[in-house]
């Protein structure tokens, strides 16, 4: 059966044709192309043995799959899990490198280290072969007692190689570093940076990299139940990184496992995985498990903070220039609810108007009076009747540290997904919204003018239900301006 026609497959976003995928890695440029290598169990929609799967594309949104580009060796025992962990890619003189994570399930081969880095190579970008070198990391440092894994690896001004590795103790995550003329004989460091138990005993995935005129260094955590990616941004010399500023990078519930490359424009872009570890997945039903996330461009803004747009690219799944829907000057009508009462709904529009596949772009502007229960949005994935539905919106938020009048943006799904529900929450400084919305068949991201992002999966409660309305309640809000495009799906190409 086509991929086109399941009812939750994205059709934007990046999923398996079959099985389980998680982080993304070894995102790289390279022989024109964008390169998209990922963890990846093929036999079934659950994590086991991790392989890295392959795919390219020439514009980040239309994928051709290659063949598995690592698996892990004959298993040594029954149950044996020892698979290829996360890494990253470069380009060594025209030779495409793997970097990755060899993970040995000690039980089924009990006297080997659990966590070694190792390397594969490629000189026509599709067939791989592994180092006889490896592992090129074979022992962690004393410090490394919570993990040892995830090397990315870029090459510095002074011509040697770098690799970060994510690591910690019982006192904090912690990211090490090393050093390589050859990307073979690696010397350790030190640890770049150590953070403390408010971010989690271990991190994750880390990256280090240079954007405007500093250094960003992300980190994947596990604080309390909460996942996600924590940013900071600041100064890398003398091999230790010392932060200035700090933030998370998605505020939604679904963004895990992220990684960065700079590609032949110069962007710094990001992608991560779509979804969390304990995640309900309702496709596991239809033989599949997991997704990306839009692919990001990364910039520092004026204050310091990294913050992340959409790339360029995604302009080109719009039906056509001209929106499906264009509206200005949209204000409830006088005599509407107040308060915590009842809502209105300002419009509603069918799935038969605008199809399932959305770009919204709203510009809003909050009452400089406004009272706790003000709040202005859309509900999406939104049933004929209206029960079911997930809230996408701006608020009043009272008490807010920031400048007063500020906002709170917000994503409920508790009323409209058979997965995980939840409501989701991160602040604004503006009185004047500015929101950028894409609604995969799964998915929503959120993105501000200001730089933050949330990203929800949503699997409707009944397939039908992809209905949009417009709402308002409290003191009016005023919509500038709100466009809609129908997004075409690149499956459909391909």
């Amino acid at each position: 059966m086509s991929t086109r026609y399941e009812p939750y497959r994205p059709q934007f976003h990046f999923s398996p044709k079959q099985g389980w995928i998680n982080d993304p890695n070894g995102l790289i440029w390279w022989g024109g192309k964008y390169h998209l290598f990922y963890q990846h169990y093929p036999d079934a929609p659950l994590h086991g043995p991790m392989h890295w799967g392959h795919a390219v594309s020439d514009d980040l949104f239309h994928w051709q799959d290659l063949p598995i580009a690592l698996a892990p060796d004959a298993p040594a025992a029954p149950g044996d899990r020892s698979g290829i962990f996360s890494g990253s890619a470069v380009d060594d003189d025209g030779v495409l490198t793997l970097i990755y994570t060899q993970f040995t399930d000690t039980n089924a081969r009990p006297g080997y280290p659990p966590e070694t880095q190792a390397i594969a190579t490629s000189r026509d970008g599709v067939t791989f072969v592994k180092a006889e070198e490896n592992p090129v990391i074979g022992t962690r440092p004393e410090e490394a007692t919570s993990g040892f894994r995830d090397p990315k690896v870029w090459k510095g001004d002074d011509g040697l190689w770098r690799m970060v590795l994510g690591s910690g103790d019982e006192q904090g995550g912690k990211v090490l570093l090393y050093c390589s003329p050859d990307l073979r004989n690696w010397e350790y460091l030190g640890v770049l940076y150590r953070g403390d138990r408010t971010l989690g005993t271990m991190w994750e995935c880390p990256d280090l990299f240079p954007i405007g005129d500093k250094w960003a260094l992300i980190v994947s955590v596990n604080v309390d139940g909460k996942q996600g990616v924590v940013w900071f941004a600041g100064r890398f010399e003398n091999e230790r990184f010392e932060p200035e500023t700090q933030g998370w990078c998605d505020f939604g519930p679904d963004f895990y496992a992220a990684q960065t490359f700079q590609d032949g424009a110069g962007r710094r872009i990001l992608i991560a995985w779509m979804s969390r570890w304990g995640a309900k997945i309702p496709t596991a039903a239809d033989g599949w498990a997991g997704a990306m996330t839009l692919p990001r461009e990364l910039y520092l803004d004026e204050n310091g903070r990294l913050a992340s747009r959409p790339v360029e690219e995604v302009r080109t799944l719009r039906a056509s220039e001209k929106p499906a829907l264009e509206l200005t000057g949209i204000v409830p009508k006088e005599g509407s609810p107040r308060g915590s009462g009842p809502e209105e709904v300002l419009l509603e529009l069918s799935p038969d108007v605008l199809g399932d596949l959305l770009e919204i772009e709203v510009e809003v502007e909050a009452p400089g009076d406004r009272g706790p229960g003000s709040a202005f949005g859309f509900k999406l994935f939104r049933s004929s009747d209206g029960v079911q539905e997930v809230e996408v919106g701006l608020e009043a938020a009272p008490g807010s540290s920031m400048d007063k009048g500020a906002l709170r943006l917000y994503v409920d799904r508790e009323r409209g997904t058979v997965g995980d529900g939840g409501r989701f929450e991160c602040e604004m400084a503006s009185a004047t919204a500015q929101l950028r919305l894409f609604v995969d068949r799964s998915s929503v991201e959120v993105f501000t003018a200001d730089g933050s992002v949330m990203t929800a999966n949503v699997f409707p409660r009944q397939p039908g239900n992809r209905g949009v309305a417009l709402f308002a309640k409290g003191e009016p809000f005023v919509v500038r301006s709100l466009r809609i495009w129908r997004l075409e799906s690149p499956l459909a190409k391909g």
